[in-house]
């Protein structure tokens, strides 16, 4: 519980989750360059927050670790709450990674041609919940990206869906 508290990092990502480890946030404002939460085999379960996301893409190219929420290597994160932003991506569920979304609000900030998805996945999504915003325009940006290399597989049981994205050859 951050109590209201804010925490920042302002050249890495706020929080790591270890295998073995659990952690569950609420109540806070959290700022990143990089994820403000990163699953690398362990368990998050994010309540309530203000989650922002600053860094962006590199160049004409994906920051992958610039997600808003990464979680891989089995790692697993469990979202009932919370406003996140960011200026890359929302959600990176990589590498048997799983993400089960009841509830939040979404949103990717900048509208240059690199701004990406609001979730690449190769592992599992499932949303049951959540608004979801993205006023890219151009290249890959407000849309939920497969990894065609490791599959994968994303469920959508309900939700608010919004983009501006107009272009490119993901949908």
């Amino acid at each position: 519980d951050l109590n209201g508290k804010n925490v920042t990092a302002t050249t890495s990502s706020a929080f790591e989750v270890k295998a073995g480890a659990n952690l569950t946030i609420k109540n806070g404002n959290v700022t990143a360059h990089e994820a403000v939460v990163r699953a690398i085999g362990g368990e998050v379960t994010i309540e309530s927050g203000n989650f922002v996301q600053t860094g962006t893409a590199v160049g004409s190219t994906p920051a992958t670790y610039r997600y808003c929420v990464d979680v891989r290597e089995d790692g697993k994160a469990t979202i009932n709450g919370g406003e996140f932003t960011s200026g890359n991506g929302m959600l990176n569920v990589n590498a048997g990674g799983e993400v089960v979304v009841n509830g939040g609000k979404f949103e990717n900030t900048v509208a240059n041609t690199m701004t990406r998805h609001f979730a690449y996945v190769s592992g599992k999504l499932t949303i049951n919940n959540g608004e979801f915003k993205g006023v890219a325009n151009s290249g890959a940006g407000g849309c939920f990206f497969c990894g065609a290399a490791a599959g994968c597989d994303i469920l959508v049981n309900g939700g608010k869906f919004t983009s501006l994205w107009t272009s490119g050859s993901v949908n």
